[in-house]
């Protein structure tokens, strides 16, 4: 399986961000362009949280969030062993991802397979700022739905099974300033 695109919503210095992904990614910028960003939303959405530190309120646009801000990155993920949704119930069943369609032209998400349409699955992450706590909530969730709902307010969530992120390749190798460091 790879991740085929990610799109990141109201996440530190990204108010609104869609990666198209390709098989093999490098990222590569100035200090202050994003990179880490982009590897934290990675992080997070795949469950692995100990790369990135506890989120505060900074990690909100804007860094001061109000009760209804939310930060939301997507992942769409394809490449499953065959397009049949049948034979991948462990991602397409009641409870689970509805499926969907990755148009490699467009290099978007379709509700409908037409030919050489890629099977994939949308596994959205949400976090809140809990103002009487002081602290951010979090959820991992299978997205259904184009349009942007609230997973805290929605009854009907399919909440997302860590069990599954392991069929999910998601590798960082940390950049060295040096070669020797590198080496």
């Amino acid at each position: 399986m790879k991740v085929l695109a990610l799109d990141i919503h109201g996440f530190r210095g990204i108010q609104h961000g869609r990666l198209v992904l390709p098989d093999q990614v490098a990222l590569v910028g100035q200090n202050g362009s994003g990179k880490s960003t982009v590897i934290d939303a990675l992080s997070l959405v795949f469950g692995r949280q100990k790369l990135v530190h506890n989120l505060t309120e900074h990690d909100f646009s804007g860094s001061y969030p109000q009760p209804a801000d939310r930060i939301s990155i997507v992942a769409t993920v394809g490449g499953f062993p065959t397009n049949d949704p049948d034979k991948n119930t462990n991602w397409f069943r009641s409870g689970r991802s509805v499926e969907k369609w990755w148009d490699p032209t467009t290099k978007m998400v379709v509700p409908e397979e037409q030919t050489g349409n890629l099977l994939c699955a949308q596994i959205g992450y949400s976090a809140r700022f809990d103002h009487e706590d002081l602290t951010v909530k979090q959820i991992r969730y299978f997205q259904q739905h184009d349009e942007q709902l609230d997973p805290f307010d929605e009854e009907g969530i399919d909440l997302f099974p860590d069990r599954l992120l392991s069929e999910v390749g998601f590798f960082v190798l940390p950049a060295r300033r040096t070669w020797a460091a590198t080496i």
